[in-house]
């Protein structure tokens, strides 16, 4: 029986290195200190100046983070879960993106929240370094408003999709294909708002390999 049980592990990771793409996956939960070691948080708005680490989440204000990690990889997938608290007069301004590691990046793939919380005004974007490939305005109707939202970038070989909350907001070619990728989150709130935003975790799959940065 052992040996049985031996031999069917052996096959199952034969198989996963005679068929490409075997997936790999890495993720991170924030809740402390020690869940940002190795990320760098820097300052990129000058409006703003704020962040934090605890139970709740990684918090920015006027700050990106770039995760510890670049991924060399063809095909590979960014899910990013966030808690968000905002309204018509406390809005937000968040992007998650699959980026080359530039600071700041403009050769990524990005999904960008804009004005969230205002339905009249919010709108949302999906780029990469191409330019603009989709822009869509009021209001983003997949958004939860006051509570937990996932955002998900999937790169499989030329097409791209993009989901808030397991809704295709775009499902299409792209231009920009990067060899490596790093996690970026982004975020600041617009003028005086008192809107929240707390993500929770990030995970990345990928059929390459993972570098420490």
């Amino acid at each position: 029986m052992k040996r049985t049980r031996v031999l069917k592990v052996l096959i199952a990771f034969g198989l996963c290195v005679l068929l490409s793409g075997c997936v790999k996956t890495w993720s991170v939960t924030f809740n402390g200190a020690e869940d940002v070691v190795g990320w760098d948080i820097l300052h990129m708005n000058h409006d703003n100046d704020n962040w934090s680490i605890s139970g709740k989440g990684l918090e920015l204000d006027g700050y990106y983070a770039m995760g510890p990690y670049s991924f060399v990889t063809a095909d590979c997938s960014l899910t990013v879960v966030f808690e968000l608290h905002c309204d018509w007069s406390n809005k937000a301004y968040l992007s998650v993106e699959l980026a080359d590691g530039a600071e700041p990046s403009v050769d990524r793939l990005r999904l960008a929240l804009v004005e969230a919380g205002d339905a009249s005004a919010e709108n949302f974007w999906v780029d990469d370094s191409s330019g603009l490939l989709k822009r869509e305005y009021a209001p983003i109707t997949a958004l939860n408003r006051d509570g937990e939202n996932k955002a998900e970038i999937i790169k499989e070989g030329s097409n791209l999709t993009v989901k808030l909350n397991g809704v295709v907001l775009y499902n299409s070619t792209y231009m920009y294909s990067p060899g490596y990728v790093i996690p970026y989150l982004a975020c600041y709130m617009e003028d005086s708002s008192a809107a929240t935003v707390y993500f929770k975790s990030v995970r990345v799959e990928y059929d390459g390999d993972m570098i420490a940065r």
